[in-house]
């Protein structure tokens, strides 16, 4: 019986895996990895830090570059693999027997590495531009805006790509494949050919055992934590504190107590609505800091049980 009297169409899925291989690019083009670039260091000190202002003008910035894609993969790259691959692994002939093959470089090759040395100098130059400019700082971004946007274009792009990313592979997770968009997309983290960043939100600093009762008003309540912590000081990117509190500014020192910085808790300042003196003892002796029994204040690393650095100690009158 014929293959048309049976009224079927001899179909191996070659249109769907061709329309497969090219949703794979599309995808691994859109998520490929980023380059993240390290902070700046000084070739004269073999990779150390540069010593100071006498080495460099104090306002460069040695953040270095935010991260940014220089190279994407692409069907013209992967053919140049393939051909290589025919190249490298092609029969050579052997007792005059066979025919050789002449091959020679094309000029797509030639193109292709002459695009490499330019693409490594884009990343010289990104590297030079962000020592001149801080995108942080009051009208820098700007200016970088203005004199080289497409520097501020790519990295925004990268940063709209993990999170979408981020945001369909967890939607995925917790709801299920809905359709064909998603199918493919989930096949594709599944087997590894497309990666990126998670959402996630790391635990709590704290010990749940302190923590109130979930439905109870004071679950979300905080007391001020002690000192000011300085712009950035949560950042992860660019300059940031090289540990926690190395950039918290103190509320007391051997110049005094800076102003409202005390009297904060929430007791503390009920007490004075009625024009009542905070009572040191019943707040624990901690009325300098506004901490009294029912609002002690909560530290990032340790909420619920505060302790007090050597400095606040003595100012606190304890241990």
């Amino acid at each position: 019986m014929s293959a048309a009297a049976t009224g079927s169409r001899m179909d191996t899925g070659t249109g769907t895996a061709a329309m497969l291989d090219s949703t794979r690019m599309a995808y691994q083009q859109a998520y490929s990895p980023p380059v993240g670039f390290n902070s700046e260091r000084s070739e004269e000190r073999g990779g150390g830090e540069f010593a100071d202002v006498s080495q460099i003008p104090s306002g460069y910035n040695l953040s270095g570059p935010y991260p940014a894609k220089y190279q994407l993969p692409t069907p013209a790259k992967e053919r140049m693999v393939a051909r290589n691959a025919l190249r490298a692994t092609a029969p050579s002939p052997a007792d005059g027997m066979g025919t050789q093959m002449m091959d020679t470089v094309t000029e797509d090759e030639v193109d292709y590495l002459q695009g490499m040395n330019r693409q490594a100098e884009l990343a010289d130059y990104d590297r030079y531009v962000s020592t001149l400019v801080d995108p942080r700082q009051p009208g820098q971004l700007r200016w970088l805006y203005e004199v080289y946007p497409d520097y501020v274009h790519r990295r925004i792009s990268q940063v709209q790509q993990d999170f979408d990313f981020a945001i369909k592979n967890q939607l995925i997770d917790m709801w299920g494949i809905n359709s064909k968009e998603d199918l493919d997309f989930k096949y594709l983290v599944d087997q590894g050919k497309i990666t990126g960043p998670q959402l996630k939100r790391p635990p709590p600093p704290y010990d749940n055992l302190y923590k109130a009762g979930y439905l109870s008003p004071w679950h979300n309540m905080r007391g001020r934590e002690v000192g000011v912590q300085m712009p950035f000081s949560s950042a992860t990117l660019g300059a940031k504190p090289p540990r926690d509190g190395a950039w918290n500014m103190a509320d007391a020192s051997a110049e005094g107590v800076q102003p409202l910085s005390h009297g904060r808790g929430v007791g503390q300042m009920a007490k004075a609505f009625w024009n009542s003196p905070p009572n040191e003892q019943a707040d624990g002796g901690q009325a300098l800091f506004g901490m009294s029994g029912m609002d002690m204040p909560q530290p990032r690393a340790n909420r619920g049980a505060f302790s007090a650095t050597p400095n606040e100690a003595s100012l606190l009158g304890r241990p």
